[in-house]
């Protein structure tokens, strides 16, 4: 009976150990995170949700794509809100990152059409993100 409990008291630990190393959660973030700040590890994932009608031809955009900190993964994704069932109903975009490296960055997306670059865009959202 004592080896099993010795071999309990030396797995315990390591377990508690192996535990700790499991990838970081996936953050989400809304409208309510606008101009806040976030801390990320390395290879974290991050979704932007904003509220969008890309019906109407806008949607959210990254503003500046160079900075290798927080790096974008694939296209926005469309979720259908309340009255999906009607044409032309809004709903959220989501917008996936994954931090690529350590360092600080904002953010910045802006809602807006596509086609009408020189336009002004009707909404910005900042989020300053650090990457530990």
């Amino acid at each position: 009976m004592m080896p099993l409990l010795r071999r309990i008291a030396l797995l315990l630990p390591l377990a508690v150990v192996l535990s700790a190393c499991g990838p970081s959660p996936t953050l989400k973030v809304d409208e309510e995170h606008e101009g806040r700040s976030l801390v990320m590890k390395t290879g974290q994932s991050l979704i932007v949700s904003l509220e969008a009608n890309p019906s109407t031809g806008f949607g959210w955009y990254q503003a500046d794509t160079s900075a290798p900190v927080l790096v974008m993964e694939g296209e926005p994704h469309f979720v259908p809100g309340e009255g999906a069932e009607l044409a032309g109903a809004p709903g959220r975009q989501e917008l996936h990152f994954v931090a690529g490296k350590k360092g600080a960055v904002t953010l910045k997306l802006t809602y807006g059409r596509a086609w009408e670059s020189g336009a002004p865009a009707d909404k910005h959202y900042l989020l300053q993100v650090t990457v530990e």
